[in-house]
């Protein structure tokens, strides 16, 4: 993702395009998610059975990177990883600390 933006204005029809498609993307998911509708979701977290990787950015604007403290701490056995530097698309702003943690989550046996 940061090779899509920049000072320079050197980037290829491609990246244009796939610019504009995200915008868009992003334009029609605001339509439905704003405002954040809460429908009760941190109280049925519990029920969550399955190994669970919480992934948040730490500098998330989007949804605060509180929320997945209360994520991890309401998931039985659920582990947070916080990444630096990174808002609510880390896996495009930060994808080497992201993999990373995946592989040491997975690797870790969960």
């Amino acid at each position: 993702m940061t090779q899509l933006f920049g000072a320079r204005d050197d980037r290829t029809d491609e990246q244009v395009e796939l610019l504009i498609s995200l915008v868009r993307g992003f334009r029609t998911a605001a339509k439905f998610l704003f405002p954040i509708p809460e429908h009760g979701l941190e109280r049925r977290l519990w029920r969550i059975t399955a190994p669970t990787l919480v992934v948040w950015g730490a500098e998330d604007r989007f949804a605060a990177p509180l929320y997945g403290k209360i994520f991890a701490e309401q998931i039985r056995g659920a582990r947070l990883e916080t990444v630096p530097q990174a808002g609510h698309l880390i896996s495009l702003e930060r994808p080497e600390p992201y993999v990373e943690a995946l592989v040491r989550w997975g690797r870790d046996g969960r």
